[in-house]
């Protein structure tokens, strides 16, 4: 199965993404997702990786805005419902590198990090 078949079984939401531009994206997974951390896993990375980038292309068309909260906001740290005030954490403070909190924002990338985690074993040296 190609990778283009994978994202469009994965990810029925996104149909309406053109196959060149699922592709364009797919390449750009390609470049950021490593064959030798993934080994057999990498189609699967990188269609995860793809599904992130177009479910968050699709928030900023929804939006409007690349620089809407639900784009670039940390997590929601407290809420209050009467006069409806939110407050979120720092989108780029600490709790894991930028990359990793932007993957968080979807399932998808919630899944890439999850199959990562299975793939890089973290290096631990004595002092």
């Amino acid at each position: 199965m190609s990778q283009l078949e994978m994202l469009r079984a994965l990810a029925p939401e996104l149909s309406g993404v053109t196959d060149e531009r699922a592709n364009i994206v797919l390449g750009i997974a390609d470049g950021v997702i490593s064959k030798k951390v993934f080994g057999a896993d990498y189609d699967s990375a990188c269609v995860l990786y793809a599904a992130h980038i177009l479910t968050m292309q699709n928030r900023v068309e929804e939006t409007g805005s690349a620089a809407d909260t639900s784009v670039t906001a940390g997590d929601v740290t407290s809420e209050r419902e009467g006069d409806l005030q939110r407050t979120y954490a720092s989108g780029i403070g600490s709790g894991g590198t930028a990359f990793s909190r932007l993957l968080g924002k979807t399932l998808y990338g919630q899944m890439l990090l999850a199959l990562q985690a299975r793939h890089v074993v973290p290096v631990v040296t004595r002092m």
